[in-house]
């Protein structure tokens, strides 16, 4: 299936669940439609939102990423890191795909947050792949403390990573992470953290060269 014919399910998609969303306010209590992408959700009134998110991301544009924001290019796989207006709203796209509450978004369109908060995204050939988000704990010595983990002022925290289901278990997430990390200054030996990372996630850093200087850590 082809873009244009996707985007076409997408419009129909939408009109649907415009409907059911007027028949909810009406006391309506049925089964809201599954998207063609995710599958079945227990989102109600974000659906929309969803799917305008979907329909973004269908029309990305690689020459609208700034030439200087790219940070990674090898055969068909590229990392840029969002810096642009147009690069958030990428990132804000696949927010609102991977994470329904949209967490992210709050931070990077947030001017004063950005300095904090890098975000990266995966492309692979012309298609969104995944992205993850970064921020440095400023205090790490408290938390490297609770784990019994040698001290050390600074350390770089990966806050989310996420690839879409059919981009996984292709090593692109390592691709995503070392090129964060390269870009990021994080030397080989540092420690990083990883904040609440799901199954998924653990077996991927498991794999790394690098798992005995990566520590996952709950902030809350």
């Amino acid at each position: 299936m082809n873009k244009a014919e996707t985007i076409k399910i997408f419009l129909e998609y939408l009109r649907e669940l415009r409907k059911r969303r007027e028949d909810w306010f009406q006391g309506w209590s049925g089964r809201w439609p599954s998207c063609p992408v995710c599958g079945p959700t227990d989102v109600l009134l974000e659906y929309e939102e969803h799917v305008k998110a979907h329909l973004k991301i269908l029309r990305f544009n690689p020459g609208k990423v700034t030439p200087s924001s790219w940070i990674f290019n090898q055969d068909d796989a590229r990392v840029f890191k969002a810096a642009s207006t147009y690069e958030y709203t990428l990132i804000d796209a696949l927010n609102a795909i991977f994470f329904y509450n949209q967490p992210v978004n709050r931070r990077l369109r947030t001017p004063c947050l950005r300095r904090w908060f890098k975000a990266y995204t995966l492309v692979l050939r012309d298609d969104l792949a995944g992205y993850s988000l970064w921020n440095q704990d400023e205090e790490a010595d408290s938390i490297l403390r609770k784990y019994g983990r040698p001290l050390q002022e600074k350390a770089m925290v990966l806050r989310q990573i996420y690839l879409l289901p059919e981009f996984r278990g292709r090593g692109l997430g390592n691709i995503l992470i070392d090129a964060a990390l390269e870009n990021l200054k994080v030397k080989p030996g540092d420690l990083w953290l990883v904040e609440s990372p799901n199954q998924a996630c653990l077996s991927l850093l498991n794999k790394r060269a690098d798992r005995g200087n990566i520590l996952a850590v709950s902030y809350w």
